[in-house]
């Protein structure tokens, strides 16, 4: 039996309308990350997609080269004694002094050369120059003048104006001046002068290379990559121009200005949010959070998305950054840590950031491979790939799905990947058996056994008792095999030291560092806190997840028995959402019980039936005062205390909030959805099962060398070497579909693909 049986997953909308429940194809989705493409369609209906992008590798150079630029290794390197000085504002001895830094500064950052007593780092503190400028009537125009000139020429450097009597009074500058008694003795104290100094920037580069020239092999290599760099950038300049930080800037930016105030706070409130175009290929959306906030030196706080996207996909999304600009957000683009793989584009600034679920929905491009035809009756031996068939079978349910919709399930990724399911720890927390819950979210198979659904899953469903490792090995302490490379196996070793031994502390020892939530947990334990307590550390909106699993499981049960009982249309007892929908609310979108512009009414006679559609017949996820259908209510009752032990009543938490560590929101969810843009394409058998099929929106490949993950011995290698050899010379088909929000694309591919496609995702 299938796991989407036990998800409550048990009915197609195909099978309703035409009776048939046997005629869909197998096939394999996700088999590349190529072979699914998400883009997130934005309130306005548009289909986000990349367009003004920047290739990293010309980021990287435009930020060497303003890194370049700002160290002074660029101007420095070039400096020589034909450098022009502005005659009209600087005296001779202006001239000298000027000169005798830049000369120092490119011995210290291009030659190295450090005298015995120059080798104490603080000295780079007292490199500086003093300038009396041409003496005129206003002397304070000559001065900015030297500041402009300095910035526009220097960017290296920093300026500043100085009195002579704060001068006189540091002994450093004086002993300074000394060689200069004559030009500087007879000015009068009020008298302005500007100091020129090298910026923080160019400091740092010069210890940077101090350090590395204590090793001479370090210097070599530094030399040489220098060298290398210096090569690099005449080549560039003599083939094509380095293009600056701020032209690329302009290449990407598509706030519209025309809007904009001439008045500075104005504009710092309308550039408050930076929001971009995210393309990433084979990463969760959280985990390039987390990336973009360690390159930038901020945190997850100042980060906002629509929603989550899949991991094992090219997915495109919006984001935005609190108080960032773009120029910032290619110097982090061009930090080591950045993902090669992950690419931003399109950059506005608003005085708006980006909400959760801020989006009416999701355009997927979904490749199937290796399609063939399960057979029809017990007594065949195997499945088949007769090409008419394949063709009649995908063409006759896309049909169906296009013009009938699919049925608006929850899929299974709602539930986790975990043997202990996301319902089952939910199921714990609406019971306030809190221990148990913190023993589930750690794994433990015997506190799950407690709850009837899960018992029968494990003496019913293929997977049984295979995927619980009882093994020695497991068993064994995790320090007696430290080096173990299973990062499963290294997880269940370490949790078992508290589910075991009951040992907290050792098991926060050995734990995988990016395990969070096991991580708070433990920490709890370890502190000796309540269990309501060592729960309340992990996030709401984490616990939260936990409980809507536990109310999506009741729903999908819900719905399978509805649509079995009373078929695909509306019917007396039925509840309907009626009205005006929110902006940006899509059919599909659950509907808050509170959604002042939607109204749930009851269908109470035939004549009503009439006015209605399948397409507006909801049911409730059960939680605070949600209103339940006459014709549906004992099956909620029922679900409830078969799967889990709970009576519906416990659902409520409006009388005690007080005791709940989350409360429980109800909402009604559309039982059936219609997708909009379905198309499909078949593809001939293919001989290169790797062949990409949907190219990414950016010419670089996903998945990079194919052949050298092949050979790297990984369990995740040895399945795509085992499953590509099931692919050769098989058909595939490109599906593309528009979704709302809350709906899942795997449930509108089960209308024309079998469970075990579903299934080997």
């Amino acid at each position: 039996m299938y796991k989407t049986t036990f998800m409550g997953i048990e009915r197609t909308v195909s099978d309703l309308i035409s009776g048939d429940s046997t005629k869909r194809v197998n096939g394999v989705i996700k088999f590349l990350a190529e072979d699914f493409h998400v883009h997130e369609i934005n309130v306005n209906g548009e289909i986000l997609n990349v367009c003004k992008y920047v290739p990293l590798e010309k980021i990287s150079r435009a930020m060497e080269h303003m890194n370049r630029v700002n160290t002074g290794e660029d101007f420095l390197r070039k400096y020589d004694s034909s450098f022009v000085f502005p005659e009209t504002m600087l005296t001779d001895g202006d001239f000298t002094r000027l000169r005798i830094m830049l000369d120092m500064l490119k011995g210290l950052l291009l030659k190295a050369k450090m005298s015995e007593e120059g080798n104490d780092s603080s000295a780079v503190d007292q490199i500086y120059s003093l300038h009396i400028c041409k003496v005129k009537e206003d002397m304070k125009s000559i001065r900015t003048g030297v500041h402009n000139w300095v910035r526009e020429y220097l960017p290296f450097l920093e300026s500043k104006s100085l009195n002579m009597k704060s001068i006189r009074k540091d002994e450093n500058m004086m002993k300074y001046l000394e060689p200069y008694n004559d030009e500087f003795a007879s000015l009068d104290d009020n008298y302005n002068i500007v100091h020129i100094s090298p910026k923080p920037v160019c400091l740092k580069k010069i210890r940077s290379k101090w350090n590395i020239y204590k090793d001479s092999e370090g210097a070599q290599s530094y030399d040489e990559s220098l060298q290398q760099r210096h090569d690099n950038l005449v080549k560039n300049d003599s083939d094509t121009p380095i293009e600056t930080v701020q032209d690329l800037v302009k290449e990407v930016d598509c706030t519209d200005y025309s809007n904009w105030s001439s008045n500075y706070k104005d504009n710092v409130r309308l550039r408050k949010y930076l929001h971009f175009t995210m393309l990433k290929m084979n990463r969760d959306t959280s985990e390039v959070v987390n990336m973009l906030c360690k390159c930038s030196k901020r945190a997850s706080f100042d980060v906002f998305t629509a929603g989550n996207k899949d991991r094992r996909a090219i997915t495109v999304q919006r984001m935005c950054m609190r108080r960032s600009d773009i120029s910032e957000m290619f110097e982090t683009m061009s930090k080591k840590g950045w993902f090669k793989d992950v690419y931003l584009s399109d950059f506005v600034y608003s005085d708006e950031r980006l909400h959760l679920g801020e989006l009416s929905g999701n355009f997927f491009k979904v490749v199937v491979r290796g399609l063939d035809v399960p057979p029809t009756d017990t007594s065949s031996a195997s499945s088949h790939t007769d090409d008419k068939c394949i063709s009649y079978i995908i063409d006759t349910r896309v049909n169906y799905l296009r013009e009938y919709g699919f049925i608006n399930y929850f899929g299974l990724q709602r539930f986790g990947s975990m043997l202990v399911g996301t319902h089952i720890v939910g199921a714990a927390i609406i019971k306030h058996d809190y221990e148990s819950a913190v023993r589930l979210i750690l794994g433990d198979v015997e506190s799950a056994k407690s709850f009837p659904w899960f018992e029968k899953y494990l003496s019913t469903s293929d997977a049984g008792m295979s995927d619980v490792d009882t093994s020695e090995s497991v068993v064994t302490p995790l320090k007696t095999s430290v080096g173990s490379s299973d990062p499963e196996r290294k997880y269940k070793r370490a949790v078992d030291y508290y589910l075991k031994d009951n040992d907290a502390k050792s098991a926060l020892e050995f734990l995988p560092k990016h395990l969070y939530i096991e991580k708070s947990l433990l920490k709890g334990l370890d502190e000796k806190l309540p269990f309501d307590k060592c729960l309340g550390k992990i996030p709401k909106n984490i616990l939260s997840i936990y409980v809507h699993a536990t109310q999506s499981l009741i729903f999908n049960k819900a719905v399978s028995e509805r649509l079995s009982k009373f078929g695909y249309e509306p019917v007396v007892g039925d509840l309907v959402s009626t009205g005006v929908p929110d902006e940006d609310e899509e059919e599909g979108d659950e509907v808050p019980k509170n959604n002042k512009r939607r109204q749930i009414i009851e269908i109470t006679n035939e004549d009503e039936v009439k006015r209605y559609s399948i397409n507006q017949v909801v049911l409730p996820l059960p939680g605070d005062d949600v209103q339940y259908p006459p014709n549906m209510v004992e099956t909620y009752k029922k679900t409830s205390l078969e799967e889990f032990g709970i009576p519906l009543e416990m659902f409520s938490t409006c009388r005690e909030k007080s005791k709940r560590i989350v409360s429980i929101g109800g909402s009604y969810r559309f039982i059936v959805v219609r997708p909009r843009d379905v198309s499909y394409r078949l593809i001939e058998p293919l001989k290169n099962p790797f062949e990409i099929l949907v190219p990414s929106p950016i010419s670089q490949s996903g998945l990079g060398n194919i052949e050298s993950i092949l050979k790297d011995g990984s369990k995740y290698a040895e399945r795509m070497n085992r499953i590509s050899k099931e692919l050769v010379n098989k058909r595939a088909v490109v599906l593309t579909c528009s979704l709302p929000k809350s709906s899942y694309i795997t449930m509108a591919i089960r209308e024309v693909f079998t469970d075990k496609t579903i299934e080997n995702l």
